[in-house]
């Protein structure tokens, strides 16, 4: 979004849409990050980077209603923690929200209000293999429920499905559950690749000249992430 031109925002009328955004809206969103992630330039550049690939590809399900699953595993390596701020600052389609624990401080809790973006209550942050889940939300059901690499409690494989069906009481009958995972061992079992929606995003986002310069610095972010969705981005 930074780095490249065209940025996808959802479908409009059954016709998937983008947004351009100029070089001062740029360096608004540039400046308002950098006032809670403490970081070179450049780096926080990097982590919207994360952020608006993932949220690209989460705006290509066409959800309605979607719940971004926030976890203890926030780290200055990648930004997919910003996927709520780049889908209100984009007019991302879809209502998005985040889970916040009562009892924890989320360290881009004011950046989320910041960008006016609802908060789901928790007890505490979720984990793969937990045995319950308490969640206060009693508005419009999510057909999107997304994970942030959330970790396991215990070395064992989880399946998608178990996963799955701890959110249903807050979800549609039919909803999706995205795993947004950058390589720890924790083992998620079930979800598949949507390679269709993955070659729709990358054809909006890439062009010829970045290809031919994808080895740059500039450019060298976006194509991590575009190569690499097959590993970090499950649906089920």
């Amino acid at each position: 979004m930074i780095h490249y031109r065209t940025q996808p925002m959802g479908y409009v009328d059954g016709e998937f849409k983008s947004i351009l955004n100029n070089h001062e809206r740029k360096k608004e969103i540039v400046k308002k990050v950098g006032e809670y992630i403490k970081l070179p330039h450049e780096e926080v550049v990097d982590l919207i980077t994360d952020a608006s690939i993932m949220d690209a590809m989460i705006l290509a399900g066409d959800y309605k209603n979607i719940l971004i699953v926030t976890t203890t595993n926030l780290t200055n390596e990648n930004g997919d923690h910003l996927i709520p701020v780049i889908h209100k600052f984009n007019y991302g389609v879809g209502n998005i929200s985040v889970t916040q624990p009562k009892l924890y401080e989320n360290r881009l809790g004011g950046l989320y209000q910041d960008f006016d973006i609802d908060v789901v209550e928790v007890d505490t942050f979720f984990h793969l293999g937990q045995d319950k889940l308490r969640m206060k939300h009693n508005g419009e059901p999510f057909d999107a429920v997304v994970l942030l690499g959330n970790e396991s409690i215990s070395n064992v494989k989880h399946k998608l499905h178990d996963i799955k069906s701890m959110f249903s009481p807050h979800c549609t009958e039919v909803f999706d559950l995205i795993d947004i995972h950058r390589g720890s061992k924790r083992k998620l079992h079930g979800g598949i690749f949507p390679k269709e929606k993955a070659d729709m995003i990358s054809s909006i986002i890439l062009n010829e000249d970045m290809s031919i310069k994808k080895e740059t610095d500039k450019y060298k972010r976006v194509f991590n992430n575009i190569e690499f969705l097959e590993e970090i981005y499950k649906v089920g």
